[in-house]
């Protein structure tokens, strides 16, 4: 059983996937271990944070942007309705180009242990996400960031 994920570890069960996976250290301002990947075209990355000295949560997640001409309040509402194993938000106010950033999360913890085909399936699950996320994105033309 697994109950404190190892970011060696984790990298590792990415690549097995076919993901790539880059461990980034800690920075001054988080304590946390971050695995930087992607798919369908997005960047995303998983934080390992330590709940306690027996569990731990692992976040994925991703951030995009979103022309600002669109509906983000409905989209992400409907995103949410259809796809509840994560969650879709927007910032509250067009950034300096009128887009808007739009994040993306996904969160398991291990507390009580957790065994590696679980995590396995986890990633898949995110993986799903992501995939569903890229496919309404799709339709609504996002903005690169700093274009």
């Amino acid at each position: 059983m697994i109950h404190k994920v190892n970011a060696a570890d984790l990298a590792e069960i990415l690549h097995d996937m076919g993901f790539r996976a880059l461990i980034e250290t800690p920075s001054e301002d988080s304590e946390w271990v971050t695995i930087t990947s992607g798919s369908y075209g997005h960047r995303w990355h998983v934080e390992i944070q330590e709940i306690d000295d027996e569990s731990d949560r692992l976040n994925f997640e991703l951030i995009t942007f979103v022309d600002g001409s669109h509906d983000v309040d409905t989209f992400c509402n409907e995103f949410n309705m259809e796809h509840a194993l994560g969650a879709l938000w927007h910032s509250e106010s067009p950034d300096y180009d009128g887009s808007y950033s739009l994040f993306a999360d996904y969160s398991i913890r291990t507390h009580g242990g957790i065994n590696e085909s679980w995590l396995r399936h986890e990633v898949e699950m995110w993986d799903f996400i992501v995939s569903k996320l890229d496919k309404a994105l799709n339709t609504l033309q996002p903005v690169q960031p700093g274009n």
